[in-house]
């Protein structure tokens, strides 16, 4: 599908990327359809925070897990900019493996369902 023409300027408007765009709307999506406010979203990205794995071959990707709440009185503005406060913390942080915050919540574990999604 391809995107307006006009994306650049949208972007610049909410002062965000695409991703950062996308993601948010995705976001209000997830939430208009299961009528919560707050939700989790898992993005993956790339584990080789290790540079002694930079030249080792192989599929090294983890989960980021990005949590967000849609507060009513934000205007769609405000809540773009709330997601990018969110994804930019979210990354800051990952290289702490899904493993190790799975067991620092203390979540249960359940393989019938996903400990956070």
């Amino acid at each position: 599908i391809p995107l307006p023409a006009n994306m650049p300027a949208v972007c610049a408007q909410y002062n965000t990327s695409l991703t950062g765009l996308m993601f948010a709307v995705y976001h209000l999506l997830l939430s208009k359809l299961t009528s919560q406010a707050d939700l989790i979203i898992g993005t993956t990205t790339s584990a080789r925070m290790n540079q002694s794995l930079k030249d080792v071959v192989g599929y090294f990707i983890d989960t980021l897990p990005i949590r967000s709440t849609i507060k009513p009185e934000q205007t769609l503005k405000e809540f773009v900019g709330a997601v990018a406060i969110n994804r930019a913390e979210a990354y800051a942080h990952q290289s702490v493996d899904f493993p190790t915050i799975i067991e620092k919540l203390k979540v249960s574990n359940n393989p019938a369902i996903s400990p956070l999604f």
